[in-house]
């Protein structure tokens, strides 16, 4: 992958070609950033041009022999650890190279994707996926090897998060104590589920979020979508790539969210109880990872409707549904009330997340909400 082929993120492409004509490759770096948002897709294409022959002054060649390993996603300098778990191949004692058949058809057909997108392509049984001790001892043989052709022995760690207690201590020792032209890339989306002393030893590359213009123009050049369909997908994505194709692949989908906070925010106003519980019933069936999406989407669309209350519209992206919706929304949304929504909303992604029981935990956010809708400014 070359930097031409990842969407946007311009800033963060112009701070790693500005090191690497330095010479300064860092042992370590941090891609941070939205899952979803391309610092995976970064991370990979700056492995390749590290690793380039006859890089130009924007990017690697993508015509050398290096080059095209790395397209392939097999080169022998490149090595890949990534969250995993038993399924019906592996019975026992699973770890990253056990999956690389599986791994390397997931990255060539899945141009982004997310850790939900990898779990059901291992067919995990829903177990939570994890980085464990076979997996960083398995980095140890990598690094024992000689170079095949490359510059560096690049080891590309998706997910530091999902490494367990044993994991990370190991993976700290390497960091301490680096291996001569080894470089580590860890693609991360949540420092605060990292040991601080790795996070001490990286060098952190913060990656902006994608623009609503940056999703179009991905969407057109990826799915071949017109221009006016990718803007009212980019629309509903809030900087996740993923999502936009997703929805690109299902345009009903993003509608979904957005009819169901209509409904959810009317319910909650003329605090029928009736439709309160005939939502819930219908949110509740969503799943997990649904439910946080919509909870994401809601937040974006509070955020949305507060800036229209003290903008002129032009900083507001919403899709046409959105915007006839927010033209009356608007009159219940305001500074004195937003704050309460936040906090009950990210409350409630929490509970989610831990396996709360969702028809009461949305029940009583429905109740709270009821509230908020009727505070004064």
């Amino acid at each position: 992958m070359q930097f031409k082929d990842v969407i946007g993120l311009h800033k963060a492409k112009d701070k790693l070609l500005s090191q690497f004509k330095q010479g300064r490759v860092s042992h370590a770096q941090l891609f941070l950033g939205q899952e979803g948002g391309g610092n995976f897709q970064l991370a990979l294409a700056y492995a390749q041009l590290i690793n380039c022959k006859n890089p130009s002054e924007n990017d690697s060649c993508g015509k050398c022999s290096s080059c095209l390993k790395y397209q392939n996603f097999q080169h022998p300098d490149l090595y890949y650890i990534f969250p995993n778990n038993t399924n019906e191949s592996v019975k026992k004692d699973p770890q990253s190279e056990l999956f690389y058949k599986e791994w390397v058809n997931f990255l060539k057909t899945k141009p982004y994707f997310t850790l939900e997108d990898w779990t059901e392509e291992l067919n995990a049984e829903n177990k939570q996926l994890i980085i464990n001790k076979l997996d960083i001892g398995s980095v140890n043989k990598f690094l024992s090897l000689r170079k095949s052709e490359g510059k560096y022995k690049v080891i590309l760690l998706w997910w530091p998060e999902k490494m367990n207690h044993v994991a990370s201590n190991k993976i700290l020792k390497m960091l301490e104590e680096p291996t001569p032209d080894s470089v580590f890339l860890l693609v991360g989306h949540q420092t605060e589920e990292l040991l601080p002393t790795i996070i001490s030893r990286l060098q952190i590359l913060n990656i902006e979020k994608l623009s609503a213009q940056e999703i179009t123009n991905g969407l057109m050049k990826i799915e071949s979508l017109p221009e006016s369909n990718a803007k009212d997908i980019a629309a509903l994505c809030d900087g996740d790539m993923v999502k936009a194709i997703k929805i690109s692949s299902n345009p009903e989908s993003g509608l979904i969210y957005t009819d169901l906070f209509i409904r959810w925010m009317r319910a909650c106003y003329e605090l029928r109880m009736e439709n309160l519980i005939e939502w819930i019933d219908e949110i509740s069936n969503l799943g997990r990872e649904k439910q946080k999406d919509f909870i994401s989407y809601c937040l974006r669309m509070l955020r949305e409707v507060l800036i229209s209350n003290y903008t002129d519209g032009s900083l507001n992206n919403m899709n046409d549904a959105e915007s006839k919706f927010a033209v009356r929304f608007s009159l219940f949304i305001h500074a004195g009330n937003i704050g309460f929504f936040h906090q009950t909303l990210n409350e409630l992604n929490a509970a989610i997340e831990r396996n709360g029981h969702p028809k009461m935990q949305l029940l009583s956010v429905s109740l709270k909400i009821c509230n908020y809708l009727r505070l004064k400014v």
